[in-house]
């Protein structure tokens, strides 16, 4: 008897939109869905294999044993084969499912060495090896140094998490951003203390992120690069100074290796104080700066109009500050006082609002 289905009969041109559309509305990751829509019949399992925008991400687990890495390498493997050289965006974190106290994880080298063989599709890379419920062996992120033997990379966005200080040293790290001329975002989070210098002398040649327009670093790390003049970021737009304290001294002085190109400030974990912003009022320093946004700070009244004043013109530049316990109300209405001007200055009325509020005026 024949089937009385009504699936085979739809055309492969047909699912594959409606595939691709689901996997992008979900919350889930594009493999995930592609995986659960392949299980149903062998009709979309076939259009899924023949789909390689649904495979487009990739989440992989750092886990305990042996036998649970080996699967975590053979998903991956899988998910970037049946991408076929399209752009890639991969994830790799703990394992979410085990409890608190595993500190037994580590970063398989194994998973790093699959990633450097598919790099030139890879455009976006997220490396978490810290979360609330596990960590992850520090000695293993040595691991990262197999990033050496990278020698095309597409990477577009890249963020790394975890604690530099243990790794000993950044060579691996170093090179893959030497040969990511497409970077555009960069994020280089944890702990940073204890760097080998040695790192910064493996490259021969200046750092130089000719595309790179967002980077979050945190203070130590950044002013490791810039002190040795190997860093170069002509196109910089959004810069994020993250974790640890530093005195408002240092920042300046690692802000001034910073290019003019730079827009947005933002210090998360520093406590800014007077000397910080009486710095930048001075406008050779940073002189497209718009933004300038401050996690927690010390500053007072007087520092803070005095930037306000001295970047006033013209009108788009602004502060915000989310624990400034030193401000009073003229700190704070001097803030919202240069948003109003920014706003007027960026979207002026109309000529047909502003005669209608002429004639009510009359």
């Amino acid at each position: 008897m024949a089937s009385t289905s009504t699936i085979p009969r739809v055309p492969e041109d047909v699912w594959r939109p409606i595939f691709l559309f689901a996997a992008g509305e979900s919350t889930a990751s594009r493999e995930r869905i592609a995986l659960r829509l392949g299980a149903v019949c062998r009709c979309w399992r076939d259009i899924v294999l023949d789909s390689p925008d649904l495979w487009t991400s990739a989440t992989a687990f750092m886990v305990l044993g042996k036998r649970d890495a080996w699967a975590q390498r053979e998903h991956l493997s899988l998910v970037l084969e049946r991408a076929r050289n399209r752009n890639v965006e991969v994830l790799l974190v703990p394992d979410p499912g085990l409890g608190v106290g595993l500190s037994a994880h580590r970063l398989d080298p194994d998973l790093l060495a699959l990633l450097v063989q598919h790099m030139h599709h890879i455009s976006r890379l997220d490396i978490n090896t810290t979360s609330p419920s596990s960590s992850v062996v520090a000695a293993s992120l040595q691991g990262f140094n197999t990033f050496i033997k990278v020698k095309d990379s597409g990477l577009e966005e890249l963020s790394l998490n975890g604690d530099w200080s243990a790794a000993g040293t950044l060579y691996g790290v170093l090179h893959l951003l030497q040969v990511s001329k497409r970077l555009r975002t960069l994020a280089i989070r944890g702990v940073a203390r204890g760097l080998q210098p040695g790192a910064a002398a493996f490259i021969r040649e200046a750092l130089v992120l000719p595309a790179l327009q967002t980077l979050a670093v945190s203070h130590h790390l950044l002013k490791w690069l810039s002190t040795r003049h190997r860093l170069s970021m002509p196109v910089l737009k959004s810069l994020a100074i993250t974790g640890g304290y530093a005195y408002d001294r240092e920042v300046l002085d690692t802000l001034r290796t910073i290019p003019p190109s730079l827009e947005e400030l933002r210090l998360e974990g520093c406590e800014s104080g007077d000397t910080l912003f009486v710095g930048l009022s001075d406008k050779r320093l940073l002189p497209n700066l718009k933004k300038l946004g401050v996690d927690m700070g010390t500053v007072g009244d007087d520092a803070l109009v005095s930037l306000l004043k001295a970047r006033a013109d013209p009108p788009t530049f602004t502060v915000t500050c989310h624990s400034c316990q030193r401000l009073t109300v003229r700190g704070w209405k001097a803030m919202a006082k240069a948003r109003m001007q920014q706003d007027l200055y960026l979207y002026p009325p109309s000529e047909a609002s502003a005669s209608s509020s002429s004639e009510t005026d009359v």
